[in-house]
């Protein structure tokens, strides 16, 4: 994999290709080599043009890493992987049961606490980046503000909606038409 990657990273989709092919079947490897090898696999279609190829591989590696909540190859990925993640379209959550099994017990909703103040346009703006699932640095250059900035105008939309997690502030803020 170590190989293959460095290959691809000097342009040399050839040999990239070789060494992918020379990689054990999935059965023989663990779930995080199995998932760097199609993700790898990904950007190699990308580098060649075959874009539906590198999106079909992108969704096999997001089947594969959701069972182990994998996301650091996601990170490692760089922005085109994450570019490619934002656009695709979302799975609807999965329902259901074991055959067997009781229905699953419903959790009684949980009120989340009144927004304490109401956010200014640059923190808006920086939630509707957030929203875009955009890393800190990747807000930062899209606004044209450093990262500690927008670390800072995060901390305070954490504060104001009462969340403690970015998706959190997403979501509650989706919740409140705020987005």
């Amino acid at each position: 994999l170590a190989r293959a990657r460095a290959l691809l990273a000097a342009g040399r989709t050839g040999p990239a290709a070789r060494e992918l092919a020379g990689l054990p079947a999935d059965d023989g490897l663990a779930a995080p080599a199995r998932l760097a090898a199609c993700l790898l696999r990904g950007r190699l279609a990308a580098a060649q043009g075959d874009t539906e190829e590198a999106r079909r591989r992108q969704a096999e590696a997001v089947d594969l890493a959701r069972p182990e909540g994998l996301r650091l190859p996601f990170a490692e990925g760089g922005a085109r992987v994450r570019r490619t993640l934002r656009e695709a379209p979302r799975p609807a959550a999965r329902q259901g049961r074991p055959a067997d099994g009781p229905p699953p017990a419903v959790a009684p909703p949980v009120v989340a606490p009144p927004v304490v103040e109401s956010l200014s346009a640059r923190e808006t703006e920086v939630l509707r980046q957030a929203a875009r699932m955009l890393s800190t640095e990747e807000i930062a250059a899209e606004l044209y503000v450093s990262a500690n900035t927008v670390k800072t105008h995060l901390k305070s939309i954490y504060r104001k909606l009462g969340v403690t997690r970015r998706s959190d502030a997403v979501h509650r803020a989706q919740a409140l038409g705020l987005l």
